[in-house]
């Protein structure tokens, strides 16, 4: 079966989704990255900041296990709301406490209280998908898709902060990132994509299977390898004394891995995760050891850059593989936490390691965690595209494919 993006855009729900799920994840490449920047700038400390910004990658985490195994089951619009609009509070009370150098200890905890509060669009979004697409090609595809437009939300998330941040200050960025994030959660929490079952309907219990948990664990070396990447970018720009630089050079990473996962997708790629961890961990060291401008890290991290997207739709792909059609959104769900583990921990760590080893250290520790990746996760490899069958009303809660296709 020969599916093109075309063939998995043409319903209108499907066009709706992506347009909605963009700014709803916005989070991802701009909540980290701008705490990092307006905790760096304001108490003039990495290590500082990198705690910052692990307190709310870890309650990201922590919510997203919990609300987003619900979210994906049922869309969650009520929950999806409410979360939204306390996110938007939350963090416009953490741009002020870090903008008055209120105490570090008060700050780490309202990051962490605003990782709780942030809304699990990208899981949301990936198990409507995979509720409505009756095959696994073009499951597959919509997976390789969704990672492609999470790098074009890297690349709008670093250039938003980066560029506004210099410009008018990290708390305008920041704000600016949460009023968008604002706008689209509560688009997708409009949405009614399929039969969506009440908010009170209960959620089966899933435990992992074992190459699931290997998967994770290997997904969680991904999150550090990423984590060492934007620190390092901060790191290194700062270290030569063109701090405004860090936007763009993380830009450019995110626009070459953009393109790199949009045509993998389009290649049906289905490898293991393992493969692009493999590209990580050696592409990673040219880059630590030989650049010595913005725009020579950028190029030295090309490499980087075109695994990087890959491996996340092939995490989830693969996940989709290694998983019963019941347990499908949970898989999803442990996919994106053990991600969201990996940039909590490669944060708390890495700020650290540029205080004291500058951006070559933090790179070249990167490359070890994806060199360990590739020992953890599982080597099988995606099976070939079969039908995944359709969702009743107590699965996914969305409708099967052909359903109101043209809703």
């Amino acid at each position: 079966m020969d599916v093109r993006y075309r063939d998995v855009l043409r319903p209108r729900w499907a066009r709706r989704l992506v347009l909605t799920g963009i700014p709803a994840r916005l989070p991802i490449a701009s909540y980290g990255i701008g705490l990092l920047a307006l905790a760096r700038e304001r108490y003039g400390s990495f290590e500082v900041a990198g705690t910052v910004v692990a307190a709310y990658t870890a309650a990201v985490v922590v919510s997203g296990v919990v609300v987003g195994r619900r979210a994906s089951r049922s869309g969650f619009p009520r929950l999806l709301a409410g979360l939204t609009l306390l996110q938007a509070a939350l963090l416009a009370g953490v741009v002020a406490l870090a903008a008055q150098q209120a105490p570090t200890t008060l700050v780490v905890a309202s990051a962490a209280l605003l990782g709780l509060a942030v809304p699990p669009a990208g899981v949301v979004v990936r198990s409507r998908w995979a509720g409505r697409l009756a095959d696994r090609e073009s499951l597959n595809l919509a997976l390789f898709l969704e990672s492609a437009l999470d790098e074009a939300v890297f690349v709008l998330g670093p250039l938003l902060v980066g560029l506004l941040g210099a410009v008018a200050g990290p708390e305008t960025a920041l704000l600016t990132a949460g009023a968008l994030t604002t706008l689209g959660c509560l688009g997708l929490a409009a949405q009614r994509v399929g039969a969506l079952p009440s908010d009170d309907e209960p959620v089966a219990r899933h435990t992992p299977s074992f190459d699931i948990a290997r998967l994770c664990a290997g997904v969680v070396t991904l999150g550090v390898a990423f984590a060492a990447i934007q620190v390092a970018a901060f790191a290194f720009t700062r270290e030569i004394g063109v701090p405004a630089a860090a936007g763009p050079v993380l830009t450019a990473f995110s626009a070459a891995s953009l393109v790199a996962g949009v045509l993998a997708g389009r290649r049906s790629a289905a490898a293991p995760v393992r493969a692009g961890l493999a590209v990580l961990a050696v592409s990673l060291v040219p880059a630590a050891v030989a650049a010595s401008t913005p725009i020579g890290l950028a190029l030295l991290l090309l490499p980087a850059a075109c695994a990087a997207s890959p491996s996340v739709a092939l995490a989830f792909a693969q996940a989709a593989g290694l998983s019963t059609e019941a347990h499908r959104a949970a898989a999803f769900a442990w996919v994106s936490a053990s991600l969201g583990v990996g940039l909590a921990a490669g944060h708390a760590s890495l700020g650290s390691v540029a205080e004291h080893g500058g951006a070559t250290a933090v790179l070249l520790t990167g490359a070890a965690a994806a060199g360990l990746g590739v020992l953890l996760a599982p080597g099988r490899a995606l099976a070939a595209a079969s039908p995944i069958p359709a969702h009743s009303s107590r699965g996914l809660g969305v409708a099967p494919a052909g359903a109101g296709a043209r809703d």
